[in-house]
């Protein structure tokens, strides 16, 4: 009897049991459901790209760089294409599994695979690791590890590819400079794009990897000349290696750039530095719209080296070199000009009155003035005018002139000549220079200006500091008879269709000196090639206006060598100024490279009445430069 009362109390329980068990795994149905919703509906668009992820690469493809080009259109920097081995950090098997990808046991490590792709690679596992370490990279972008391998290591690559995960070897594109070490300082390097940079840069056009110009035209004209990355989507297994082409995407080539260089002016200087054996800079322009034709520098280097990975080696060799190849000494470079800056003294005695071409000095090979200043010709010159002053380079007579002026005034006329700024030459590293002043000197050196300090600068000497590039930019104010033209490498921009985008707005302002004294200078020059210190320049085709100078330098008891000048004479087109350092005279040492140079510019007419003109015993022939084909030539007289 007690077991029937019992019997419907444990169907209740049970009944409720199972009830509560329904309840619960509904309950858990549910929070299942939502599980799978939250998964696929909420976050399904965000796991999706995920996955893609990690199946689905995008393969970026270097777009090639735009192509350097030189006035006459002759390739000075291209690109072509070679194999780069690269490794994606992602795939590299850690010590411990990742969340990333799939676990793997026959997989090697890391360790293992930077020591198989190292002995191929001709690497230390170290070395990879540092270039994989440098952080500006994601996990899933390729690390270039080695450019320009050859067909032998790409197959070794292929065929060890089970034991190199992650390690890819792609079809790149490399900065080439067919002519070597050929105008290194104008054309530039390139490099890897560094986090610093990137940092300062569009990012939808720029990512980690990418080519970036570092210095010369490369890096002021880089965001004309880089290109936009095309990028092949494709399918990869667990390991990191392709296994389907899904679609590309086009690259789009970088912008070219026709630079003012002429190939055979710039061989000229280069070849006529080389012969020195001397440290220095050469520079021809045209005087009237401020085109750099040539602009060496020596000693230099071979920008294919930046290529490919430079190594902290061969960066701390490079820069570390006592003759500094890095520096451009055409504009980075400051030295003290010597006997040409004659022509920025006698333009300013002539405009202020300190002078006239009839105002001469008796030259007894020195001036007193407390001490001596000597003469360079210790015998002196005897009675000197201007012309002859300019011709012979008399220190006595500029003496003379440069104490009337006075540093003031003096230092106004070199200023309003661009010395002491920066002429804006579109490279990169110039230097401004310096023009003293008495506030200069006792911020500087804590003294008084003295007059000897004014009959220094006077000759060129003492504290006054010029660069080549401003040396050229006096020449051309004053052979083009008064207008300061800003120099400039850029001939045009060029889109890949070949149609121009841009050019260099021609720039120039008067200098504070009247056209008229500027003739009266150019006279003076001019007769320094006849029958002075520039003789060197004396041609039977082409009539050249030329000072020479021999700049004294404390540290070295052989001076700096100089010469500036301009042709033709009567017509000025090209200005060449050459600087070599502790060379000697300026005309003995720098004249025949500069002779070189206008070799190479101007070429001697056919004795022809069409394209000969008589004048006395010479005539001046166009210079080589234009696009077009030459015109008749011209001429002057003296």
């Amino acid at each position: 009897m007690d077991t029937k009362l019992r019997l419907p109390n444990e169907s209740r329980e049970i009944s409720q049991r199972v009830r509560a068990f329904r309840v619960c795994v509904s309950f858990a149905f549910f929070c299942l459901l939502a599980r799978l919703w939250y998964l696929q509906v909420v976050k399904g668009k965000e796991y999706d790209t995920k996955a893609q992820g990690v199946r689905v690469r995008n393969i970026y493809l270097p777009a090639p760089r735009g192509i350097l080009y030189d006035r006459n259109g002759k390739i000075l920097v291209t690109s072509r294409t070679s194999y780069t081995v690269s490794i994606i950090p992602a795939y590299l098997k850690k010590s411990r599994a990742t969340a990333d990808l799939p676990s793997d046991g026959a997989r090697p490590s890391a360790e293992e695979t930077l020591q198989s792709l190292g002995a191929i690679v001709h690497m230390s596992p170290v070395e990879i690791e540092t270039i994989l370490k440098r952080g500006t990279f994601r996990s899933f972008d390729p690390v270039r590890i080695k450019q320009e391998v050859d067909l032998t290591t790409v197959t070794r690559i292929l065929e060890n590819g089970s034991r190199l995960p992650g390690v890819q070897v792609e079809n790149d594109i490399t900065r080439y400079y067919p002519r070597g070490r050929f105008a290194a300082h104008v054309l530039g390097y390139i490099g890897e794009i560094s986090e610093e940079e990137l940092k300062s840069v569009d990012r939808t056009k720029w990512r980690p990897g990418d080519v970036y110009g570092k210095f010369g035209s490369e890096s002021m004209y880089n965001e004309y000349l880089h290109g936009l990355r095309g990028a092949e989507q494709i399918e990869v297994d667990a390991s990191g290696r392709p296994a389907r082409r899904l679609g590309e995407r086009a690259r789009i080539p970088g912008k070219s750039v026709m630079l003012s260089l002429d190939v055979e002016a710039q061989k000229a200087a280069e070849e006529g530095l080389i012969r020195s054996g001397r440290s220095g800079a050469v520079v021809a322009m045209d005087v009237h719209s401020g085109e750099v034709l040539a602009l060496a520098s020596k000693p230099d280097f071979d920008p294919n080296v930046f290529s490919q990975k430079i190594t902290p080696a061969m960066w701390r060799q490079l820069s570390g070199d006592p003759r500094h190849p890095l520096v451009n000494r055409a504009l980075g470079s400051k030295f003290p000009p010597g006997s040409t800056y004659k022509m920025v003294t006698s333009s300013a005695a002539l405009e202020l009155g300190a002078t006239n071409p009839d105002f001469s000095v008796y030259c007894s090979g020195k001036y007193r003035l407390g001490r001596t200043f000597r003469c360079w010709k210790r015998a002196g010159h005897g009675v000197v005018n201007l012309y002859s002053a300019l011709s012979k380079s008399c220190d006595v007579y500029f003496y003379t002139v440069g104490r009337k002026l006075g540093q003031e005034r003096l230092g106004h006329i070199s200023r309003g000549f661009g010395l002491g700024s920066r002429t804006g030459i579109d490279l990169p590293g110039e230097v401004r220079g310096t023009v003293p002043s008495d506030e200069w000197k006792r911020k500087r050196f804590h003294e008084r200006w003295y007059p000897g300090d004014t009959i220094n600068l006077s000759i060129g000497q003492g504290f006054l500091q010029v660069t080549p590039i401003q040396m050229a930019c006096v020449a051309a104010a004053i052979a083009n008879g008064g207008q300061l033209v800003r120099p400039h490498v850029l001939k045009k921009i060029l889109s890949p269709e070949g149609e121009v985008i841009k050019t260099f707005d021609l720039q120039v302002k008067p200098v504070p000196v009247r056209s008229e004294a500027l003739a009266e200078v150019r006279r003076g020059m001019r007769l320094a090639v006849l029958e002075g210190t520039a003789r060197v320049l004396k041609m039977d085709y082409l009539a050249v206006a030329a000072k020479t100078g021999s700049a004294e330098d404390v540290h070295s008891p052989i001076p700096h060598a100089w010469i500036v000048s301009f042709a033709p004479y009567e017509n000025a087109q090209i200005a060449v100024v050459v600087f070599l350092e502790n060379a000697g005279h300026g005309g003995e040492q720098a004249g025949p490279i500069a002779r070189r140079v206008y070799e190479a510019l101007f070429k001697p007419a056919e004795s022809t009445s069409e394209t000969r003109v008589a004048m006395g015993n010479l005539s001046s022939p166009s210079p080589r430069i234009a696009e077009s084909p030459p015109t008749n030539p011209l001429t002057s007289q003296d």
